[in-house]
């Protein structure tokens, strides 16, 4: 199965903190049941920022080459799913049918993101 990492994963990983070693276990056990890592676009987009904004808003103060580093370690062990018409589709449909407003309509594109990608489960901290 598809299983869709939240941007928190990638920021416990990338954090060096108390919590990296549940996120990589969380994700170690899931390669190992044979499931398939994925991210959407939006996932690597909410790590730089959260990765890049100062750690007095509740970032990780990284720098922007750090980042960059770190996407790319993820780029290279994670399948990066595309964005297309069908996610925006998708998404678009779920937000008329909830009346989704705000940061539900941002978690909506995640879904239609898994829902475009036949991605069936998602993992987050």
């Amino acid at each position: 199965m598809r299983v869709l990492l939240d941007s928190n994963i990638l920021v416990r990983v990338a954090s060096q903190d108390s919590l990296t070693p549940i996120a990589q276990s969380g994700t170690s056990h899931l390669v190992t049941d044979g499931h398939e890592l994925c991210v959407v676009p939006q996932i690597f987009h909410e790590f730089y920022v959260v990765a890049t904004r100062p750690q007095s808003q509740n970032g990780l103060g990284l720098s922007s080459d750090t980042a960059l580093s770190h996407l790319s370690e993820f780029e290279a062990v994670l399948v990066l799913m595309p964005d297309s018409q069908p996610v925006y589709t998708i998404w678009r449909d779920l937000v008329r049918a909830h009346n989704g407003p705000g940061k539900s309509a941002h978690d909506a594109r995640l879904v239609a993101g898994m829902g475009a990608n036949g991605i069936g489960a998602i993992l987050t901290f």
